[in-house]
């Protein structure tokens, strides 16, 4: 893989982009290996739902302050060193996961040690990537990588789960921290562009960022069910991680296929009427994984939903990335990524609070009607000026689909 990624040219004036590329190609691919297996090895090690939820309401507040404090310091010192030095404070969070059953960490601290690198990887990385949309050069050759890279990520889940079932999941932690330390190599040698600009969140909230933000969040609380909440309630069905990997390498697939064709169904119609069908086939199949009980059922469902979804994300996330050029835009980044964690910490908190009421089955079955429900905040994302579906390549877009698929 690293071969194949260092020799696709993209041109000396995307020296840049190509190392952010090969950064997040490696960064998605280590994620994807066990990002969905987290909550089932929290659970395999005796914590209860309850404490499982409670660690995701205290990770993404934490994430939610970390990504404030990236803005501040990119501000001061540039993104590419900020988004440098996430890579090994993510390689140090993963050992507090690794150690986790022998040094009893306390469940504050790892989603402490876990979610201060998030800000620092998501808001440089935003940045970026709403800036090379821009670059002329960047289109054909990017979107060759990018979809080379979403293949790689999409079957990362397979790999995980494979491996987790054979050696241990503790073995797909240290892949994948073996992974990040080495995708953090290039970029060290990147030139950094430092504005010397101060972080004005007031810019944020002057414009007409709070429906924004809201529409942020219900994609979030879609984010949650999918990553979080489908996962563990697959796992008490299938029993297995080799399971749950195929089923969300199958379902990964499949988007990536369907994203080929909406990616020019985006550009040549209307985005908002795209969204507001795609928010209604992603509350359907949505709502339809709360009676899934076997997993031929789960491998059906599990499609349908990552295909509804794609009507949902690629007219959101172009939209997103257009009012990131109206504002300014680390400010933007920052203002979203808060909002975003934030709203995502409440929807594990009402799951926190159900688990004192319902059953664990109930929860799960709750946490996945949630995030089918929130997908209809997206709708209320701005429209700001002319559509630019075209600037985004369709292949970058669904590269940023797997990129998103985050713990």
């Amino acid at each position: 893989m690293k071969h194949s990624l260092h020799h696709i040219y993209v041109g000396p004036k995307n020296n840049n982009l190509r190392e952010v590329y090969w950064a997040m190609s490696v960064h998605t691919f280590a994620f994807g290996l066990l990002a969905i297996f987290v909550p089932i090895y929290l659970y395999g090690l005796g914590f209860s739902l309850r404490q499982i939820l409670f660690f995701y309401t205290i990770y993404y507040i934490f994430s939610s302050v970390s990504e404030y404090v990236a803005g501040r310091l990119a501000a001061r010192f540039g993104v590419n060193h900020i988004f440098s030095l996430s890579f090994p404070l993510t390689a140090i969070g993963l050992f507090f996961l690794l150690t986790i059953h022998n040094l009893h960490w306390p469940l504050w601290i790892l989603a402490l040690a876990m979610a201060f690198p998030n800000g620092l990887f998501w808001v440089p990385y935003d940045d970026e990537f709403s800036k090379s949309k821009h670059k002329k050069t960047a289109g054909s050759e990017i979107g060759k990588l990018a979809i080379l890279v979403s293949l790689f990520g999409a079957l990362a889940p397979m790999i995980g789960g494979i491996v987790a079932e054979q050696f241990g999941f503790s073995m797909v932690i240290v892949i994948c921290m073996c992974l990040l330390l080495a995708a953090m190599l290039p970029i060290f040698k990147r030139r950094d562009m430092i504005k010397k600009e101060p972080l004005n969140m007031r810019a944020f909230l002057a414009k007409d960022n709070i429906k924004n933000a809201i529409a942020y969040g219900g994609y979030g609380f879609e984010g949650n069910a999918s990553n979080v909440v489908w996962p563990l309630f697959l796992f008490l069905i299938v029993g297995e991680y080799k399971q749950v990997g195929f089923i969300a390498t199958m379902s990964l697939l499949a988007a990536i296929i369907v994203t080929l064709f909406i990616g020019k169904m985006s550009d040549k119609h209307d985005k908002k009427k795209l969204l507001k069908t795609g928010t209604f086939l992603n509350f359907s199949t949505g709502v339809g994984r709360t009676v899934v009980t076997t997993a031929s059922a789960a491998y059906v469902a599990g499609m349908l939903s990552a295909i509804s979804h794609i009507f949902v994300f690629i007219p959101f996330i172009s939209k997103f990335f257009l009012n990131a050029d109206r504002d300014r835009r680390t400010e933007y980044v920052v203002g979203m990524e808060m909002s975003t964690d934030f709203i995502r910490a409440i929807y594990f908190l009402i799951l926190f609070g159900a688990t004192f009421f319902f059953g664990n089955a109930l929860v799960l079955t709750i946490g996945i009607a949630l995030g089918a429900a929130g997908v209809f905040l997206t709708t209320l994302i701005n429209n700001s000026g002319q559509e630019s579906g075209k600037n985004l390549p369709k292949q970058i877009k669904t590269h940023r689909e797997i990129a998103k698929a985050r713990i």
